[in-house]
């Protein structure tokens, strides 16, 4: 008589094909785990970004000049996904560090980060559907698009994991009642603040002031914009972050502490915690002209009624303080 074959005495789990990632419900090894599952997710997406190079050869063997260009941003977006995954620094982080966090939320984001590693492996796939493309000779522009769209939703969804690990949430789409709920929408003013450009005008908090420079900074994944106000009389910076519950209105601050080493700032009795901090790259838009890319030391701080922003680039540090405000109190008129 035959028996069927033993049970095996462990299932193996997802977990076990990363390199020392023991998972998250251990607080002192929260941080460890979290590194060994991004640079998990970044050495397979290199391994994609390698494939990709491959395609850019086999281009440039053919003389197709023209779809070189298409390849190369899609082989750009893969490294600043790469540098996000391999970059991310949570400072103080809500998931990390509080003691309150429970099992559920630990659980939401181990299922998160699963489905984060099949979406990594699914863009693969992409990826070979470009290479195929060159080697039949074929139009590479219908995969290319795709590629493209899913490395910009899969940069998206690495965001959405940085702001969840640093507020101590769980993603909204884990949840199992959310094809209940009406899915939020942002409204198309908090986007226009976004898109403010040189001499825009605004009203904020009732001060009548024109926009006379501008910065687009990103940092660990994530993009904030910072908007020169010029009232003639008075200048003051409205900082837009990446939801609509992160904008407020600051004012110069002489450095008095080095904020790049500081876990939290108490001013006031407010007390500020770290929420995000690094080296970053910002776009600046200013009377003079513009600057691309430029590496600039970040911190950023902020309590339920505050905002400090820190930036240092090369010898000069710039520090911004003030409070959040709402889409109310803001107004804009366009040039």
């Amino acid at each position: 008589m035959d028996y069927p074959p033993p049970l095996p005495t462990s299932i193996p789990t997802w977990m076990d094909s990363i390199p020392g990632y023991r998972g998250y419900k251990r607080k002192e090894l929260r941080r460890e785990a979290d590194r060994a599952l991004r640079m998990h997710l970044a050495a397979k997406l290199e391994a994609q970004l390698r494939r990709l190079d491959e395609v850019k050869l086999r281009l440039l063997e053919a003389g197709n000049l023209r779809a070189l260009g298409p390849v190369e941003r899609a082989a750009t977006k893969f490294r600043t996904l790469i540098d996000t995954l391999k970059t991310a620094s949570y400072g103080y982080a809500g998931l990390f560090d509080s003691e309150a966090i429970r099992e559920p939320q630990l659980d939401a984001l181990y299922e998160f980060d699963r489905a984060l590693d099949a979406e990594v492996d699914a863009l693969g796939g992409k990826v070979e559907a470009v290479h195929a493309a060159v080697l039949a000779g074929t139009d590479p522009g219908a995969a290319l698009a795709t590629l493209t769209s899913e490395t910009d939703a899969l940069l998206a969804r690495v965001q959405r994991r940085h702001e969840a690990i640093v507020s101590g949430t769980v993603p909204p789409e884990l949840s199992p009642r959310r094809v209940l709920e009406a899915q939020a929408v942002t409204r198309p003013e908090f986007l226009a603040l976004q898109r403010l450009r040189l001499n825009d005008a605004v009203v904020a908090a009732g001060m009548n002031a024109v926009v006379s420079a501008r910065e687009q900074a990103t940092l660990n994944g994530v993009t904030y914009w910072l908007f020169r106000l010029d009232s003639g009389a008075r200048v003051r910076w409205l900082w837009v972050g990446p939801t609509a519950r992160d904008l407020a209105l600051l004012d110069p601050q002489p450095p008095a502490v080095d904020l790049f080493r500081q876990e939290q700032v108490t001013l006031d009795g407010d007390t500020l915690r770290l929420v995000n901090r690094g080296f970053g790259r910002v776009d600046l838009d200013g009377p003079s002209g513009s600057r691309r890319e430029v590496p600039a030391q970040i911190a950023l701080f902020r309590s339920e009624v505050q905002v400090l922003w820190a930036e240092q680039m090369g010898a000069e540090t710039v520090v911004l303080l003030g409070f959040l405000t709402d889409l109310e109190s803001i107004q804009l008129f366009p040039r």
